[in-house]
């Protein structure tokens, strides 16, 4: 996903720089408005695989909560109840089985 956010970025800049005639755009081939098009299906898709990959800590199930807010799927082909039940598969997987205590907490 931060590939294809990083080409959204890139083409976003190579497109200004033409377009303002600076002699950084003539450092790139020609930028064509319909290029993004591409680029964006392809970043639509690696959200929507996160969204499903199945989290493995709970900072990756903080970030779906957060994308979901954020309506990050708006785009995609998943609805928010598709995405709300793959968190719900992860928080019940992470409370099943919970992460390493540190060696302090083991051996109280």
């Amino acid at each position: 996903m931060e590939y294809w956010k990083a080409c959204i970025k890139m083409h976003h800049a190579i497109c200004s720089v033409q377009r303002a005639g600076l002699p950084e755009g003539s450092n790139h081939q020609k930028v064509e408005h319909w290029h993004w098009h591409p680029i964006a299906d392809n970043y639509r898709k690696a959200i929507a695989r996160l969204f499903l990959t199945p989290a493995h800590r709970l900072s990756d199930v903080t970030w779906k909560q957060k994308a979901l807010a954020a309506e990050e799927h708006k785009f995609t082909d998943l609805s928010a109840e598709r995405i709300e039940a793959a968190i719900a598969q992860d928080l019940e997987f992470l409370a099943a089985h919970p992460t390493r205590r540190k060696r302090e907490e083991r051996s109280a």
